[in-house]
């Protein structure tokens, strides 16, 4: 599930979504879309990987409890369920989600 809560021009958007238990999301990124990350319920597996710096940064959601987590224009992002409940994630973003141009990019 992905819902949009709240969006307006001036602060972006609001969503939120959840992922079942060893389900992965993301795994793409974007050009000029900011996000943010707060995990609601959950653990999470969450990699962060630039090929232009060909850098890799891996988190575990147990160390990041009530911690905002930012992703950054052309950084890959993707979010693993680690746990065995459904993971939940609330995310704002700097924009609101345009479907003729989602400025989202599919790590291939």
């Amino acid at each position: 599930n992905f819902i949009e809560l709240f969006k307006n021009k001036k602060f972006g958007q609001v969503s939120v979504f959840t992922t079942p238990p060893k389900k992965i999301r993301g795994m793409h990124y974007h050009n000029s879309k900011i996000e943010k990350f707060f995990i609601v319920q959950g653990n999470a597996s969450i990699n962060y990987y630039n090929e232009i710096l060909k850098k890799n940064i891996n988190l575990n959601s147990k160390k990041l409890k009530n911690k905002i987590l930012i992703t950054l224009p052309g950084w890959i992002h993707t979010v693993q369920n680690t746990g065995t409940n459904d993971l939940i994630i609330i995310v704002w973003s700097n924009e609101i989600f345009n479907i003729d141009d989602p400025d989202t990019y599919v790590r291939l």
